[in-house]
């Protein structure tokens, strides 16, 4: 396998990450009874998958919608050997800051919370055998 070849499975192990991670809030959403709607989005740079739901969830519902993802991420970290696809779920944690806006506190409490998480299994060699 040359450069190009790992550089292309990366994006593209990347993009399939972000439809995923999207279908995680859709799934969650539609899971606790919320009406939520995919489709595709653009941030002014590029188009990428989002989830809208309607009737805005609150507290605990709202938390399982938001950060399930970042469960998937812990999954794919302990589970799977392929290191693009371990990179990306590494390097997309930081996103979690970015699901709460309003509740910073939360949201970073949340985020240290899941990298203690990942230090301690990673530390332990919990499920992590090459």
């Amino acid at each position: 396998m040359n450069l190009a070849d790992i550089i292309l499975a990366t994006i593209m192990s990347a993009l399939l990450y972000s439809v995923v991670h999207e279908l995680i809030h859709y799934v969650t959403a539609l899971m606790l009874g919320y009406n939520a709607r995919l489709y595709i989005a653009s941030d002014g740079i590029l188009p990428s998958p989002a989830v809208e739901i309607k009737n805005e969830p609150q507290g605990v519902n709202k938390a399982i919608i938001l950060y399930s993802p970042y469960i998937f991420n812990l999954i794919v970290l302990v589970t799977v050997n392929t290191v693009p696809l371990r990179l990306i779920a590494l390097l997309t944690l930081p996103n979690i800051l970015l699901e709460e806006r309003r509740s910073i506190l939360r949201t970073t409490i949340v985020a240290i919370g899941i990298s203690m998480l990942i230090l301690f299994i990673g530390k332990n060699g919990i499920g992590m055998s090459y």
